[in-house]
């Protein structure tokens, strides 16, 4: 092998490991974006233009399918600190409610 051979096999393999090198980082901001989004959400205990009334949001203006929503139902669902909003987000989503910083979670 001669030099010029030998430079431009190590100059592949530098450009290789920097495209790496970045694909790498730029994964991990994505993924490191999305758990923060998912974590760090302060929403409404309720959905958009539901009253609370004690323990349950009152649909007064019956939007989408006119259901109520209990945010303190038996099972905790909606209060799991992991999968909490994703659930209110499919609650919100099946019931046909926008609920703003939740329904775009699912």
């Amino acid at each position: 092998m001669n030099l010029l051979t030998i430079i431009t096999i190590l100059g592949i393999i530098i450009v290789l490991a920097f495209l790496l090198f970045i694909f790498m980082n730029i994964r991990n901001l994505i993924k490191n974006k999305t758990n923060v989004e998912k974590e760090d959400i302060e929403s409404n205990i309720c959905p958009d233009f539901f009253v609370s009334s004690g323990d349950k949001c009152v649909n007064k203006y019956k939007l989408g399918d006119g259901l109520d929503f209990d945010p303190n139902s038996e099972d905790k669902k909606y209060s799991h600190p992991l999968d909490g909003n994703e659930n209110k987000c499919l609650w919100a989503r099946n019931n046909k409610v926008p609920w703003d910083g939740i329904d775009r979670l699912c």
